[in-house]
């Protein structure tokens, strides 16, 4: 049977010590936070007060007095708070309820149970706006997810609470949230990232002077420096984190230090003495109040039979490493504790091998396998889940700050805007009076142009009523003129006879003028002449519209124009005044028109 690497399994060694000492500190915080026994004034309160709202807060707060001693006393308490208030539970109320639920689940070990109570408180309290609750319900949900192993959720809602304290400028909150988030970098051996953050809370505790929190994250920084091997820097943090938590616990002190110095002692294979402080610290475990905090203090116990394990099994004695693993491997099991298991397993499977049970040891082996390659896939994944919530974070982070300095910019511009209309109003005032009396100047200049332009308009009709009339008249003229032309021309042709004289060259020479004197074409082209010095461009629009047009329609359209009725068409193109009103007919509906339509205004209008 192969080892895993020396490198992965020392890690997963590490990482069970250092949740040994967690859990530990999680013992000293309970110790600190611990209350007084004030349940007889409690209910003494509920028989002098008939309030309903007050009863149910007294319940509450009974509640929160016996959750860590007896689990069925304070779900006892809570039926009776929601019962008393009924409908009338605020918010707050009911947020602090699932508060006190969630801490009970958590004290007996029941990790889902109390993280879906501490999100229904924390639900409550953002929507009734209670910051200070926020806080501490993300931090502890933070706290439960990174107990679970699930290192990434646990920064989400650390980093969450950290925006809050932001805004608020909650220091102390700030710091814990420091301590806790170096937790996470060291649960997953990025323990240079870890003592950044673990500096930086111990520097804000000082400065608010909280020395138990800072001796707590001083312990934390000793336990890593252990952990790299600095063992003079794990010692002075050590003694400094001592001189303080001598004073609250010397057993609970004792049991830290214990499980410091055991780390210590298995990092320099000195097995013996990493046995006395680790029974030490089991002792301590089992006598100081087994009741309290019975979920932390299984875990706690599991972690320390596993060791103990291991250090008979380097020791060589293989039977008591045998008994202690199996009582830590099923321990960490029921716990769902995996690091431990595998330490367990792997342990386990080498002792039998050493007793010659080879059966146990190659189950104990696939066990090992197994756990071991989903503790890694599960720490690759931490890593991973751990850089992608901190690039999200700081993605989110910094679009945020580009929307504060944008929206600070918009601020900055709307108050000068403001301040410069402000300014500027009467300015506008008189500008609006200016722009009025310009305005109304220009209506006025604009009635007196459009006057002209009226005027103008009427003398330009005028010319062209003229100028048609004169067109018309010379058309007439024209029409008469040919007329009489060709009844003398008629009449000569009736004076030839066969007898004709010698004269009768020159009197067909004379006819032969007077036709030429006629021409139609000739005729007609000077009308056209004159027609479009009169009616520019209507030509061009009578083709643009129709194009099918013929000439013949085209010159009746202009005739049309001029207003001139169908005899006197007839006289100018020598055409009967049947054929006029056929041709007129025809044009109508190359025009489109109706017969209820009016061609003369039509092409007057064109």
């Amino acid at each position: 049977m192969q080892l895993l690497s020396s490198h992965i399994m020392q890690n997963i060694y590490s990482l069970v010590f250092w949740r040994m000492i967690c859990c530990f500190c999680f013992l000293l915080t309970n110790i600190q936070e611990g209350r007084a026994n004030r349940i007889d004034s409690l209910h003494l309160a509920l028989v002098k007060t008939n309030n309903i709202e007050r009863k149910a807060n007294i319940y509450l707060v009974l509640a929160e007095t016996v959750k860590t001693r007896s689990a069925d006393s304070g779900f006892n308490y809570l039926r009776k708070a929601q019962q008393i208030i009924g409908n009338k539970a605020t918010l707050a109320f009911l947020g602090q309820a699932h508060l006190i639920y969630g801490d009970i689940w958590n004290f007996q070990g029941d990790v889902q149970r109390s993280l879906s109570e501490y999100k229904a408180a924390l639900f409550c309290f953002q929507r009734a706006g209670v910051k200070k609750q926020q806080m501490i319900l993300l931090n502890m949900i933070g706290n439960s997810y990174s107990s679970s192993g699930n290192f990434a959720e646990a920064l989400k809602f650390y980093l969450n609470c950290k925006e809050i304290a932001e805004n608020e400028k909650d220091a102390d909150m700030l710091a814990r949230l420091d301590n806790n988030v170096g937790k996470i970098y060291a649960e997953t051996n990025d323990f240079i990232k870890a003592n950044e953050y673990y500096l930086k809370a111990i520097c804000a505790f000082e400065k608010t002077n909280d020395s138990i929190k800072r001796a707590t994250v001083e312990l934390n920084l000793a336990a890593n420096y252990s952990e790299i091997g600095d063992q003079d820097l794990a010692n002075k943090y050590l003694v400094k984190a001592s001189s303080v938590l001598k004073t609250i616990d010397k057993k609970v002190l004792s049991g830290l230090s214990s499980n410091i110095h055991a780390h210590s002692f298995f990092i320099q294979k000195r097995y013996s003495e990493a046995l006395q402080y680790l029974f030490n610290s089991l002792q301590i475990v089992k006598e100081h109040n087994p009741e309290e905090a019975r979920g932390p203090q299984q875990i706690l116990m599991a972690r320390i039979l596993n060791n103990i394990g291991r250090a008979y099994y380097h020791l060589g004695d293989y039977r008591l490493a045998k008994n202690y693993l199996l009582a830590g491997y099923r321990l960490s099991e029921s716990l769902n504790l995996l690091s431990d298991n595998v330490t367990a397993a792997d342990h386990l499977s080498h002792s039998y091998e050493k007793t010659g049970q080879l059966d146990s040891s190659i189950y104990y082996l696939r066990i090992f396998k197994m756990k071991s390659d989903s503790l890694l896939a599960i720490q690759s994944i931490n890593v991973l889940k751990l850089a992608e919530v901190k690039m999200e974070y700081e993605k989110e982070a910094k679009e945020k700050r580009i929307q504060l300095a944008y929206n600070k910019v918009i601020q900055r511009r709307n108050q000068i805007i403001f301040i410069a209309i402000g300014s500027s109003l009467f300015a506008l005032i008189l500008i609006l009076m200016l722009k009025l009396k310009i305005e109304s100047q220009k209506k006025r200049q604009l009635q007196i142009e459009k006057k002209h332009a009226q005027l103008e308009k009427k003398a330009a009709d005028a010319m062209l009523e003229t100028q048609n009339k004169e067109l018309v008249t010379k058309v007439m003229h024209t029409t008469k003129v040919n007329e009489m032309v060709l009844r003398i021309a008629e009449k000569l042709k009736k004076m030839e006879t066969g007898e004709e004289s010698a004269n009768s060259r020159i009197k067909n020479d004379l006819i032969k003028e007077l036709l030429v004197s006629t021409n139609k074409d000739e005729n007609w082209k000077e009308f056209e002449i004159r027609f479009q010095n009169v009616q520019v461009d209507f030509y061009n629009r009578l083709r643009e519209k129709f194009p099918d047009l013929t000439t013949s329609e085209i010159r009746l359209c202009a005739f049309l124009k001029l207003n001139m009725s169908t005899k006197e068409i007839s006289a100018i193109t020598y055409q009967s005044e049947r054929s006029i009103v056929v041709a007129r007919y025809r044009l109508r509906i190359k025009l489109g028109l109706t017969t209820t339509d009016n061609l003369t205004l039509f092409l007057s209008q064109l």
